[in-house]
Order: structure tokens, then sequence, then C-alpha cells
């Protein structure tokens, strides 16, 4: 009998791949049929070994989604970081990073993931995940709207705070996607689309007039994004 020996690894080591295990099939197979033993094979490790890191599937799926906050993060800091360009150009450049991770998660997998997550049972983890994604990019955009109040194209009395505002904005087509994504395959479907299409167009208003700039100016034009979502498979 062949017993395949488990790798002796370091903590965060071993976290790092339960977590890699977990996102694959969390994202591949769906989160409701993906079993802790699951992950535990995929990532050859014994109950008490997965049990050290995470009390439960649910905690595993927030800090799935909280290392996803950081990745978000990743890909938006180099486009701050670009002094090239005006902050308004660079700003312009992080909506558009911004939509374009999101649109990449309408995925079936992922959906089904956040299709948990927006559970009103799992409130709790879905006000963690908000609250890390705010404390990753929030400083991101402070830093960009900073540079623009110096350049005179934003008038307004703090970055930081405007900053954690427009973020918290997207709260609002946040609560209408997990909506729109519990109505998929319903007769409200439809009905729920149009209401997170229109969740997205006022994200955009609101941004702009913040910022006092004319409505449109920051494009939160999403083509195919909702459509992708309504119909990735249950």
């Amino acid at each position: 009998m062949n017993i395949t020996k488990r790798k002796n690894m370091k903590p965060e080591d071993r976290r790092s791949q339960l977590l890699d295990c977990a996102q694959k099939l969390f994202f591949g197979k769906g989160y409701e049929d993906t079993t802790i033993t699951d992950i535990m094979n995929a990532a050859n490790v014994s109950k008490g070994g997965f049990y050290h890191h995470f009390s439960s599937k649910d905690e595993l799926l927030l800090a799935v989604f909280e290392r996803l906050a950081e990745q978000t993060a990743d890909g938006l800091r180099p486009v701050s970081e670009d002094t090239s360009g005006s902050a308004l150009t660079r700003l312009k450049g992080l909506f558009e990073e911004r939509h374009r991770q999101i649109k990449q998660s309408a995925n079936a997998g992922q959906v089904a993931a956040f299709d948990a997550l927006h559970r009103e049972e799992n409130a709790g983890l879905y006000v963690r995940f908000t609250r890390a994604l705010e404390f990753a990019v929030v400083p991101i955009y402070a830093r960009v709207i900073q540079d623009g109040i110096e350049e005179g194209v934003f008038e307004l009395p703090d970055a930081f705070a405007a900053a954690d505002l427009i973020v918290k904005i997207g709260n609002v087509s946040h609560d209408a996607l997990g909506a729109a994504i519990a109505a998929r395959g319903s007769n409200s479907a439809e009905a729920a689309a149009r209401k997170l299409s229109a969740a997205i167009q006022i994200q955009g208003l609101a941004t702009d007039r913040l910022l006092g700039l004319p409505d449109g100016t920051i494009s939160f034009r999403w083509p195919g994004y909702v459509d992708d979502l309504m119909n990735a498979s249950k």
C-alpha cells in the first residue's frame, strides 16, 4: 500500500496552499459542491492541519476573498503610481482596471462563490470582506485624488474621505449584484439585471458628482458584464 507523505511546510506556506486549493475548487467546482474533505485532499493536509488555519469553510471563503482584495490592490497600484499622466487620467485608469477585474469575475464558479458570500446568513462575512476591500484600495484612490486636488482638478477638503466614499458607493452595485446573482434563472432575473445595470450607472454618476466632474467623465460602461453574469450557470 502506497502512502503519500505529507510535505512539511511553513505555516504561512501551508495557509497559502490551502487558499490556492480552495479558490481553484470554489471557482471551478462551486462553493456548495466543494467540501472541506475535497480541500484537504487537494492540499494533502490532515483534518487537524486544516483546522489549525481555518475554523470552517465559510472562514476559508472569506480568506479567499480577502486575498482577492489584496490582488485587486496589486492590480490598481501600478496605475496609481504612473505619474506620467494627469491625476484625472490615472483615476480613469483605476476605474478601467477595476472594471476589467470585475468583468473577469463573471464566470460560473466565481459567481457561485459570490452568491454564498451575499447570503443573509453570511452577512458578517460580507461586511468583513467589504472592509478588507476598502482597507486595500482606499489609500490607492486617495493618492490619486490628492494629486488631483494639488493640480486643481478636484475641489475637495480631504482626499482620503473622498476615496473612502467612492469605494463605499460601490456597495450600491454590490447589493444589486447579490440580488441579481440570486435571481438567475428565475422569473425576476430580468428585473434584477435591470436594477444591477441601473446601480452601476448610478455609481458612476455619484462618483462624477462627488469629484465635481461632468456626468460621464468616469466611465461606468461595462459592456457585456451583466449579461455574462446572468448567463453564468448555476
